[in-house]
This record gives C-alpha cells, sequence and structure tokens, in this order.
C-alpha cells in the first residue's frame, strides 16, 4: 500500500465493494489477467471482476463484470469465497470487500470489447491457467490464497458459507 501524507492518513476509508470471478473453463483452467497495479506494488495476476455499480447485488455485479471483461454470459455459481483488504491510490484510502463466484464455462477467447479505457490500460494480459502453473509459478497472484484454496473449487467441493481467501 502506498505511504498516506499527514493530511489524509486520518480520513475514513471508501468502502468499494467488488464481485470476481473465479471462471473455470472445461480443461480445468482459471482465467486471469496480468495487470501493473499501483495498489499492490507491480504486476500481479487478479481473476475478472470489480465493483458494484449503485443498487446492484454482488450476483448482479458478478454477471454484469463477466460479460463486460470476458465477453462470455454464462450462469453465475456460488459464492465460495470472501476477501477484504485496505488500499491507498493518490491519498485516498479505499477498503474493498470482495465476493468470488464461481463460473464454468467451455473455453474461449477473451473479447475486450466490453473493457473501460481504464482496463484497456490496466490489463496487459489475460490467461488461462492450469493449476499446475500456477503452483510452478513465481507470478504474484490475488487473492493471496488462490493457489491454496482453488483445488477444492476445481473439484467442485465447495464451502457451506463463504472462505476468507485474504492473507
Amino acid at each position: 500500500m502506498a505511504p498516506m501524507d499527514a493530511e489524509h492518513a486520518d480520513a475514513p476509508p471508501i468502502v468499494r465493494l467488488a464481485a470476481r470471478i473465479l471462471l473455470l473453463d472445461d480443461s480445468d483452467r482459471i482465467l486471469l489477467f496480468r495487470t501493473d497495479s499501483r495498489v499492490f506494488g507491480g504486476p500481479i495476476w487478479i481473476t475478472p471482476g470489480g465493483g458494484l455499480e449503485q443498487g446492484e447485488t454482488y450476483e448482479e455485479g458478478a454477471d454484469r463484470e463477466l460479460w463486460e471483461e470476458t465477453g462470455l454470459r454464462g450462469e453465475i455459481g456460488p459464492c465460495v469465497w470472501i476477501n477484504q483488504y485496505e488500499s491507498a491510490i493518490d491519498n485516498i484510502r479505499y477498503r474493498q470487500s470482495q465476493r468470488f463466484y464461481v463460473v464454468r464455462c467451455a473455453h474461449f477467447v477473451v473479447s475486450s470489447e466490453g473493457w473501460t479505457d481504464e482496463e484497456r490500460v490496466d490489463l496487459a494480459e489475460t490467461r488461462w491457467w492450469t493449476l499446475e502453473e500456477l503452483l510452478a509459478s513465481n507470478e504474484m497472484f490475488r487473492p493471496p490464497r488462490l493457489r491454496a484454496l482453488l483445488p477444492s473449487v476445481i473439484a467442485g467441493e465447495f464451502p457451506t458459507d463463504p472462505v476468507d481467501c485474504g492473507e
């Protein structure tokens, strides 16, 4: 997280709700986006998804984000993970509360037609990863426990209550 200047250090964080997608293809690969993140200090691989719009439920946000970021319409599955973290960008503090939903699909080529201008700058690469590739990689991934928790999701073993996938 970027250091805060004294003037902004005591300001309460802006709460941001987000829906993220664990998009798994028919070969059990997960789709991730590489971003050169200012929040996490460098290149990192993240799941598709983003902030909810006013009045939107997490499930509605997951459905919209899936379409906008991949071009895919799919059935939004269960929420299996939750995560909350704080960050600062340009002296503004944020507290992001996320829910992760499983979506299964046939393999496809991701469409960037629905990307915002910001996403076109921030999302440097898309890639389908096997679990073996994730486990062998030295890359950084978010959420922090992605590699540890993904095997049960791939196996279709979903928790009764969402699991915290953070630190």
